[in-house]
C-alpha cells in the first residue's frame, strides 16, 4: 500500500491546483473567461469570487497544455482572461508573444507568493507568471492485474504490459521520464540524445492502452490498465479510491513540476482575471485550494491556515532516488525512520502494532508514566532514553544520538520556540493530530501514516483492517435503547465529561448505546472535555443505564463507595442502583489501537447487563 496517507505524506504536501464553474454574485461586473484544466478548484472558491466582486465566471478547459496554445495561437491571445496551465508550455506561449507582462499593482496578495516556485526557467524575472501549484509525477499500478513489480519507469515497456499502461498526455514529461532510462537528465537540451529517447519511445507504444491528461487515474481505478504514470493530484485521487493500488518511486529520479497562471495577450476582461488572482492569493483561500488538490503550496502565507499534516515533508524508500528541484523548505524523510524522539504517547501503541518499538530511541514521558508493559521495560532496560518533557527536551542528547524525526502532541504549539528549535538542528517535527478526529476508526486509521515512516505500509493496513472488521458486526445492530455517561471525578469536586462531538461519545453511539451529554459541545474553548459541577452531572447522568468512570485521568477505583463518598447524590443514580457501573482501564488512552476492544466492551455492557469479566479488555465491573 502506498494508499491513501501515502500520498498524504508523501504528499504531506504535494498539490495545489484549481476548478470549476460559479453562481451568480452580486451586481453584474461582468465575466471572467478562464482556461485551464479541468477540476482545479474548490467550487466554494469559484462562488465565493462570484459572490465578493460580482464578476461571473466562464469556466473553459482543455485536455493538453498543446491544444491550449494551439487555441491561443488562433485567437492571438484574445478569448481568455487567464490561463493556468504547466511551466514548459508557458515559456513557449511567452516566447511567442500571447502573455502580456503583469501589472503586480494590481494585485494585493502577490507578496504572499513563496519566492522558492518563482524565478523559474519560464519566467526569470517573475514578469509574466503567477506560480499556483507544484508536483511529482508517480507511477501507480494494481498488483491484482499484473505480475510485473515495477521499480522504475523502465518497467513501463515490460511486454507483460502490452495494452496495459495509461498515460498523462504531458508529452514533455513523457519524454523525461525516456531520458531517465538512458541515464539522461530531464532536462538534456542534447538533440543527438532527445531523437534517441523519442525512438526509444516508440517501443513504448504496444504497451499504451490511453493517452490522457484529464483524470487518467480513472483507467486505474476501473482496473482498465495495470499501471499509470500520473500527476501527484491523480495518484491522490487513485489511492483513495483504490487503496490496494502500488505506488512507485522511480528508481531512475523523480520530476519536478510548476503550474503558473498568466494573462494573454489580449485578454478581453484583464481587470477581471488581476481580481481573481488577487483572490484566490489571499492565503485562507490559497490554503483552501491547496488542501483541495493537493499540490506543494505556493503561497507563504497560507501555511498558517493550512493543517499540519499537510505541510512540507515528503517520505521517499530508503533506496530511492533523490528529488530533483525541491524547494529548500520541504523536508525529505527516508524508510524507515529511526531514532524519534516520540513526546506524542497515544502514537507508541501504534509503533507497538507495527513491531517497531526499536525506532524509538527517545521518549517524552518517564518509564513509571507508561502503562504499555513493553515500552517500560525498554525505558527501564536503557533501550529507550527519557528526553524530557515537549515543553523542555534535551537537545544535546537528541542531537548526539542523531535523531532523525520528532513526534509531537499538540502541546508543542503552546511552545512554539520548542518546535523551532528542533527544527533549527535539522530534527524535523511531525505535529500528531489524530486527537482531532471524532470518529474513533479514524483515530485507529492514523496507524498508516506510521506505517508509511516506518516502511511498514502492509502491515498497517492489516492492523486497521483487523479493527474496523472487529466492530462491523456490532455496527449493523440496532441501537439497544440504553443511555450511558462517560465522567471522572476531580479532586475539586468537579465531573469532567467528554463534550458530545468527542470520539468516546462517538464510541459510546456506535456500541448501542446514546451518550447523555450529547448535546455539550462548545464551551468557548477547543478542548474535548467539560467539568461540570456535580449538581450539573447530577441533573443529565442521574437516569443513565450506565456509568462509566474513566480512571486514565483519576486513577482506578476499587468499589462504588469510594465514589459515593465524595458524592453522595451517587447513590441515587439509576445505574449505580441497579449495579451497572463500570470503569476503564488506565491504560485507555495510551492503548490508542484497541479502541475496537472498548466499542465491543460496551457493545457488551449494553446488550449484556454484567458479562463475564473474562470477556472483556477495558472495562470492569465496580460494584
Amino acid at each position: 500500500m502506498k494508499k491513501k496517507l501515502a500520498m498524504l505524506l508523501a504528499a504531506t504536501m504535494l498539490v495545489t491546483l484549481f476548478t470549476g464553474c460559479g453562481a451568480g454574485g452580486k451586481e453584474d461586473k461582468g465575466e471572467l473567461n478562464l482556461y485551464t484544466w479541468d477540476g482545479m478548484f474548490p467550487q466554494e472558491i469559484l462562488d465565493g469570487f462570484e459572490k465578493e466582486t460580482g464578476i461571473r465566471i466562464n469556466y473553459s478547459n482543455f485536455d493538453y497544455d498543446e491544444d491550449m496554445l494551439a487555441k491561443l495561437e488562433e485567437t492571438k491571445g484574445g478569448d481568455y482572461d487567464l490561463v493556468i496551465a504547466d511551466d514548459y508550455i508557458i515559456e513557449l506561449a511567452i516566447q511567442e508573444g500571447l502573455v502580456q507582462k503583469l501589472d503586480t499593482s494590481r494585485i494585493s496578495s502577490y507578496d504572499n507568493l513563496n519566492p522558492v516556485f518563482m524565478s523559474q526557467f519560464y519566467d526569470p524575472q517573475n514578469e509574466y507568471t503567477v506560480p499556483y501549484g507544484a508536483g511529482i509525477p508517480l507511477i501507480v499500478y494494481d498488483p491484482g492485474l499484473t505480475d510485473v513489480k515495477i521499480t522504475g519507469y523502465e518497467d513501463l515497456w515490460n511486454p507483460e504490459l502490452e495494452n496495459n499502461v495509461a498515460l498523462t498526455a504531458n508529452y514533455r514529461v513523457i519524454d523525461g521520464i525516456t531520458l531517465k532510462t538512458m541515464g539522461e537528465s530531464f532536462n538534456t537540451e542534447d538533440l543527438d540524445v532527445i531523437r534517441a529517447a523519442g525512438d526509444k519511445l516508440l517501443t513504448l507504444a504496444p504497451n499504451i492502452r490511453v493517452i490522457n491528461d484529464n483524470n487518467t487515474q480513472d483507467y486505474l481505478i476501473s482496473g482498465e490498465v495495470a499501471a499509470a504514470f500520473l500527476y501527484t493530484s491523480q495518484v491522490s485521487t487513485a489511492l483513495q479510491a483504490r487503496p490496494d493500488l502500488e505506488v512507485v518511486y522511480p528508481k531512475e529520479g523523480l520530476g519536478f513540476g510548476i503550474m503558473a497562471g498568466f494573462v494573454p495577450a489580449k485578454a478581453p476582461n484583464a481587470d477581471a482575471a488581476y481580481a481573481f488572482l488577487d483572490y484566490i492569493n489571499q492565503p485562507e483561500n490559497a490554503a483552501k485550494c491547496f488542501e483541495y488538490i493537493g499540490y506543494y503550496c505556493t503561497n507563504k502565507a497560507a501555511e498558517e491556515y493550512i493543517s499540519e499534516d499537510m505541510k512540507k515533508m515528503i517520505v521517499l524508500p530508503e533506496d530511492a532516488a533523490e528529488v530533483d528541484g525541491l524547494p529548500a523548505d520541504v523536508t525529505v524523510l527516508r524508510q524507515p525512520v529511526e531514532n524519534i524522539y516520540l513526546v506524542s504517547t497515544s502514537v507508541m501503541d501504534l509503533l507497538l502494532h507495527l513491531d517497531a518499538l526499536d525506532s524509538v530511541a527517545f521518549s517524552g514521558t518517564k518509564a513509571e508514566g507508561w502503562y504499555l508493559p513493553e515500552v517500560k521495560q525498554a525505558m527501564e532496560e536503557g533501550k529507550i532514553a527519557y528526553a524530557g518533557k515537549y515543553s523542555a527536551p534535551d537537545y544535546e542528547q537528541i542531537l548526539a544520538a542523531g535523531c532523525r524525526l520528532a513526534i509531537e502532541n499538540t502541546m508543542i504549539l503552546h511552545t512554539p520556540e520548542v518546535k523551532e528549535q528542533l527544527e533549527h538542528f535539522g530534527i524535523p517535527v511531525l505535529v500528531e493530530r489524530s486527537s482531532y478526529e471524532s470518529d474513533p476508526l479514524a483515530r485507529m486509521e492514523w496507524i498508516k501514516l506510521y506505517g508509511i515512516l516506518l516502511g511498514r505500509e502492509e502491515q498497517a493496513e492489516q492492523v486497521f483492517s483487523a479493527q474496523e472488521t472487529a466492530v462491523q458486526p456490532i455496527l449493523s445492530q440496532e441501537p439497544t435503547g440504553k443511555s450511558c455517561a462517560f465522567f471522572s471525578l476531580t479532586t475539586n469536586n468537579l465531573a469532567t465529561v467528554r463534550k458530545g462531538s468527542d470520539y468516546v461519545a462517538r464510541m459510546i453511539e456506535m456500541a448501542g448505546g446514546s451518550y447523555v451529554f450529547a448535546d455539550l459541545t462548545d464551551n468557548g474553548n477547543s478542548l474535548a472535555t467539560m467539568n461540570l459541577p456535580l449538581e450539573d452531572f447530577y441533573a443529565g447522568a442521574k437516569d443513565a443505564d450506565v456509568l462509566i468512570y474513566n480512571s486514565a485521568i483519576e486513577g482506578m477505583i476499587a468499589s462504588v463507595s469510594q465514589l459515593t463518598e465524595r458524592f453522595p447524590l451517587l447513590n441515587e443514580f439509576k445505574a449505580v442502583q441497579n449495579g451497572q457501573v463500570w470503569c476503564t482501564t488506565q491504560s485507555l488512552f495510551q492503548q490508542s489501537m484497541e479502541l475496537a476492544d472498548l466499542i465491543v466492551d460496551m457493545n457488551r455492557v449494553f446488550t449484556k447487563g454484567t458479562p463475564a469479566a473474562s470477556t472483556l479488555k477495558f472495562l470492569t465491573h465496580v460494584d
